[in-house]
């Protein structure tokens, strides 16, 4: 029985509409003329007091504070992931390597530091569309299988992930990767959410974790240098590979579960995605190719239809794809040893690699000169050099795997000067005293690089 209540409103009082009315009145307007939902603002969560942003704004770290003992002080954090219409899930493999702690604050440099190389790599684009939001648990298995939950906003997407506390490094990258690929792939939030093919995911994973290794996942009281890793990751391909052919354009485009699940096949599968997201860009004649065909996922029923879409200047058909890759794959494996340059060609290589032709026109004479890179660093503004010094890169990273065994060594400390110098000026441009006046690091960093090119040149100069 409900309770009898005294009137609130007198006889002659004017009463309002009931609230049935008002709802019944209401409802199908709102329903006609309701906005999309903006992107979420996050609460304050007791499960995850520690809050953690990346620099460009697109990761946002959640995480439980640690006690001195080194475990979470919230013991069973809790989080309902929300209704959403796409799940990807990033399936448990073997350990390959050492398990590293999560933090918010760590996890969100890492993630900076997959998409700087994800740029670098695949060439994506510097802005991003949505959002990744992480969430680091304690009481979450190590072993059990990573889901990425999608939501729609207004705006943008937003991806989000559960991680364990302690995880393989490598799969960590992995989750990463999937998601930064997910968010390029799908910057309308308005059309259907496209998944990413499974040998673009793998094969630029692999790339990742071949050319940067642990690098990319950083931790307390470990130096920033990987000494394992290695600067040519077709290396790596080869060791995979152990002699095989690599897996035809079919079996990448769809492998089968009993492929997927094989510990003893999967890593060839790897290996061969790896080494086809590496050569697209260099022998296939189109400019990032990968890059396009994640942007016409959206627009199309599946990927093949949207990359033959995207690679229509050079494929015309799947088969025109299917055999340029078997020969392409055929000629990377199978190259003779003889081939490798000699000493000289090598040493010669080197210098032209040194050194940048440009045209130079006065009032009185035009023509050609040869700028040396120690000088490009020192007068050149530094958005001239870029583009410069990271074609010089690639230019050594397609010269290691020719070059004259003897000469390799000298080949990486180049290309050690070279990235260390775009990374640390690119880190002091961004650090202004006042706006347009950089800080005292960058005639540092500029001197430092100069006198390195310098001494490098000298070298390969008293060799020949």
């Amino acid at each position: 029985y409900l309770p009898i209540l005294p009137n609130p409103h007198p006889p002659n009082s004017v009463k309002p509409l009931p609230l049935s009315l008002l709802l019944l009145f209401h409802f199908p307007f709102a329903l006609l003329f309701a906005a999309p939902p903006a992107s979420p603002f996050l609460l304050p969560d007791p499960a995850f007091p520690v809050t953690a942003r990346s620099r460009s704004g697109l990761f946002t770290v959640r995480g439980a504070a640690r006690n001195s003992s080194g475990a979470n002080s919230s013991s069973s954090p809790s989080y309902s992931n929300p209704k959403v219409p796409g799940v990807f899930s990033i399936l448990p493999q073997s350990s390959q390597g050492n398990l590293v702690t999560l933090s918010p604050p760590l996890v969100s440099v890492s993630g900076e530091r997959i998409r700087s190389e994800l740029v670098r790599i695949l060439g994506i684009p510097a802005a991003h569309q949505g959002r990744i939001l992480l969430f680091i648990r304690s009481d979450y298995p190590a072993n059990k299988t990573l889901s990425i939950q999608s939501t729609p906003f207004s705006d943008g997407w937003q991806f989000s992930i559960t991680l364990p506390e302690q995880i393989e490094w490598q799969r960590f990258v992995r989750a990463i990767v999937e998601a930064i690929l997910l968010d390029v792939a799908n910057s309308d939030p308005g059309a259907a959410l496209s998944p990413i093919p499974l040998w673009i995911s793998e094969g630029a994973t692999f790339l990742l974790v071949s050319s940067s290794g642990k690098e990319l996942v950083p931790e307390p009281n470990r130096g920033f240098r990987d000494p394992s890793r290695s600067m040519d990751p077709l290396a790596a391909v080869l060791r995979h590979l152990e002699g095989q052919s690599p897996l035809d354009f079919s079996t990448l485009s769809l492998p089968s579960e009993a492929l997927i699940s094989d510990p003893a096949r999967f890593p060839v599968f790897q290996a061969s995605s790896a080494l086809l997201v590496h050569d697209l860009p260099r022998f296939s004649g189109l400019p990032n190719p990968v890059v396009q065909l994640l942007q016409e996922l959206q627009g199309h029923l599946n990927w093949q239809s949207a990359m033959l879409r995207a690679w229509s200047s050079r494929f015309h058909s799947l088969l025109e794809i299917e055999k340029w890759w078997a020969v392409q794959s055929s000629s990377r494996i199978l190259r003779d040893p003889n081939t490798l340059w000699s000493r000289q060609a090598t040493l010669a290589q080197m210098l032209s690699i040194l050194s940048e032709s440009t045209s130079l026109s006065t009032n009185l004479t035009s023509g050609a000169a040869t700028l040396r890179l120690s000088r490009v660093v020192v007068e050149w503004p530094f958005r001239q050099q870029q583009d410069l010094l990271n074609r010089k890169v690639l230019q050594l990273q397609n010269l290691y795997p020719l070059a004259d065994p003897d000469l390799l060594p000298l080949i990486q400390r180049l290309h050690s000067v070279l990235r260390t110098y775009l990374d640390a000026r690119s880190q002091a441009s961004q650090n202004t005293v006042r706006r347009g006046e950089p800080t005292s690091a960058v005639p540092v960093v500029t001197t430092t690089a100069s006198s390195a090119l310098s001494q490098i040149e000298e070298q390969i100069r008293s060799m020949q």
